[in-house]
């Protein structure tokens, strides 16, 4: 990214976050997420990451097997397995205390 494409974003961003911080907080993500077309001005951004895997098995979307490989704690440990495995999927969206019953449920 240039300067001047920098420059142009960051204008819109803060005009952005002018409008943004004025809402509630419980809206500020969706709003957000609302006007990342006009902040971005019709570019798409991906960031990108490194891939860090921490196991020799890769990654897996098995919620059970999870669970049963790494869900040997205490109950609170357990849930903070499935917060992680929410976060892998869904980012830093909210979730329902249903969700983890029902992961929870979907292990046993």
């Amino acid at each position: 990214m240039d300067k001047k494409a920098f420059a142009e974003i960051k204008e819109r961003l803060l005009e952005a976050n002018e409008v943004i911080a004025k809402l509630d907080s419980s809206i500020r993500a969706t709003a957000f997420e609302t006007l990342k077309p006009y902040i971005l001005g019709g570019k798409t951004v991906v960031p990108t990451l490194p891939s860090i895997n921490h196991t020799d098995e890769g990654p897996s979307t098995d919620v059970a097997k999870l669970i049963e490989s790494h869900g040997g704690g205490k109950p609170h440990e357990n849930v903070n397995l499935l917060a992680a495995i929410w976060f892998s999927e869904y980012g830093s969206h909210p979730f329902s205390l249903q969700y983890i019953r029902d992961r929870a449920e979907d292990a046993r």
